[in-house]
């Protein structure tokens, strides 16, 4: 192998950088159909769209400042930890609504199915 594929370690930075990608492309095909059939309506999708767009245009500018100024791998390294906190900060979310919904659910009684008194 020539070129700088020959490498294992960048290797597996395309590779996995590559599968990120393609994860991260197939969750937003999955959720551009929920909302649309959830909604129905172009409307959402393409509001949904605007927000993943969004942050890109505002942030590119300043990260194009920061990636020429500083050190690459450090810089990668940087965002990298600060996406994984970032996943890992809505995972937590995620579970800490879950378990207060079902709280809520087992205090007031709503959110189960009723039972029919004979």
């Amino acid at each position: 192998m020539n070129g700088p594929l020959r490498g294992r370690d960048f290797r597996l930075l395309t590779l996995s950088t590559g599968l990120s990608a393609l994860g991260d492309e197939l969750a937003l095909i999955a959720l551009t159909i929920k909302v649309a059939d959830l909604t129905g309506s172009g409307w959402a999708v393409a509001a949904l769209l605007l927000c993943g767009v969004l942050p890109l245009v505002i942030f590119a500018p300043a990260a194009g400042v920061i990636v020429d100024n500083y050190e690459t791998r450090r810089t990668l390294a940087i965002a990298t930890a600060i996406q994984a906190a970032l996943a890992v900060g809505l995972a937590f979310t995620l579970l800490f609504l879950l378990i207060g919904r079902g709280l809520v659910a087992l205090v007031t009684g709503r959110g189960y199915p009723r039972r029919r008194r004979s």
